[in-house]
């Protein structure tokens, strides 16, 4: 049996980093996993008597994640515990570079995995990396997913879960990369993801609920490589304690999105106004033109005829 407080989260994609804004281990895809991608992986899966499910976000933009339930038991051929033990038996960044100085981090641990290993240089930004070589449990699990999407090999990012009942990460989507397809392990813990759009939450959180040796898939969308924008609705993603995964202030959201709402809704009506006001004063001066030229006109005519 696992620990009951402990999860970790591997995150196998095509750019891995320690922390945001840290030194980026990879080169960004021109696109990420699409549906019909993960329709063929799944329909690939199923083939094998795995048990998968395709959620959908439920967005206004098509955003899916397919879940393969023990995927990981089945790539090893065994339970978690020896890649539960491969992970505790490595150095953990618990450092990280932010804002100009060098931090401990207490939400959760971090660590890369790439071809090459590297020793950690926090005040450069940069993280320890374990080469793969390493870590033949994970190496194998990176070499199946390559072949169930028929894509290149992937980079790796772990986040550690060190206490569930206090560790986390909060809603964000990842800027840095394109694709995911992420194992999970230890205790259940579910992911959530919520649409947002000008920085605020719309519509309810969607929960998927994954368990030790499940994994995911994320379509690009999914993803939330595009997070930042503000117009367009985007998804972000959380897990863990509580104080990560609930959104305080939802209700405040939902007001201030029907007020802007609102206020565009008074823009554009102004505008339109603006619009119908301008056409107005261009067909009345039409018009006194047109009667102008016509009164000219028959004032022609008249002395013509008078001097007749």
């Amino acid at each position: 049996m696992q620990s009951a407080q402990k999860v970790y989260t591997i995150t196998f994609g095509d750019v891995a980093e320690n922390h945001a804004r840290m030194q980026q281990i990879g080169t960004l895809h021109e696109s990420g996993y699409s549906i019909e991608q993960m329709e063929m992986v799944q329909s690939k899966l199923d083939r094998l008597g795995l048990e998968t499910e395709m959620v959908d976000l439920n967005g206004e933009i098509e955003a899916k994640v397919l879940i393969v339930r023990r995927g990981a038991q089945f790539i090893l051929g065994e339970e978690t515990d020896g890649l539960m033990a491969e992970n505790d038996a490595l150095t953990m960044d618990k450092k990280a570079f932010m804002k100009g100085r060098v931090v401990n981090k207490v939400a959760r641990w971090n660590l890369c995995f790439a071809d090459e290993d590297q020793e950690p240089s926090y005040e450069d930004g940069k993280g320890r990396i374990v080469a793969w070589k390493h870590i033949p449990k994970m190496a194998q699990i990176r070499q199946v997913i390559s072949e169930w999407t028929e894509d290149v090999l992937l980079n790796g990012e772990a986040n550690y879960y060190y206490d569930i009942s206090k560790c986390g990460i909060g809603y964000h989507g990842d800027a840095e990369r394109r694709k995911v397809f992420a194992v999970r392990m230890g205790a259940s813990m579910p992911l959530f993801f919520q649409w947002f759009q000008r920085s605020l939450p719309i519509g309810d959180p969607i929960k998927l609920d994954l368990h030790d040796g499940d994994m995911y898939m994320m379509s690009e969308k999914a993803v939330g490589f595009d997070w930042l924008k503000k117009i367009v609705p985007t998804l972000r993603h959380s897990t863990g304690s509580s104080k990560f995964t609930i959104i305080v202030k939802k209700e405040k959201s939902e007001k201030m999105l029907e007020k802007e709402a609102e206020k565009e809704a008074k823009k554009e009506a102004k505008m339109e106004a603006k619009r119908l006001e301008k056409e107005a004063k261009m067909e009345a001066k039409m018009e006194a033109k047109r009667l102008e030229k016509e009164a000219k006109m028959e004032a022609k005519r008249l002395e013509k005829e008078a001097k007749a």
